[in-house]
């Protein structure tokens, strides 16, 4: 599951190198929908389903032993820390694909 591929030893065969391709990254959306992915997790394990990674399992364990609202606050980022982190560039506010998806929206109407 996921949406993305994990980078392998033999990944270069097919590797591609570009200066103009952008990697938007939204980690986590809110905490009621990483509730309902962690609850569906649950459903598929239930149901033998164990091709996933490691992490949902984990979290599915959490979530089980009553003790995901942890994890979460692990995950999520503080005032303070947005804070540091922004201001050394590691992440930043970006609102071009918010405007291209605008656009596009525009024209439909």
């Amino acid at each position: 599951g996921g949406n993305h591929r994990a980078w392998h030893w033999w990944s270069w065969l097919n590797a591609t190198t570009s200066d103009k391709a952008l990697v938007y990254h939204y980690g986590i959306g809110s905490k009621a929908h990483f509730l309902n992915h962690i609850e569906n997790r649950q459903t598929l394990l239930a149901k033998g389903v164990s091709k996933m990674g490691d992490h949902y399992r984990r979290w599915v364990r959490m979530a089980n032993d009553g003790v995901i609202d942890q994890e979460w606050q692990r995950l999520v980022l503080d005032k303070d820390a947005v804070s540091v982190l922004q201001k050394y560039g590691v992440i930043v506010k970006d609102t071009r694909a918010k405007e291209i998806i605008q656009g596009i929206l525009q024209q439909n109407d």
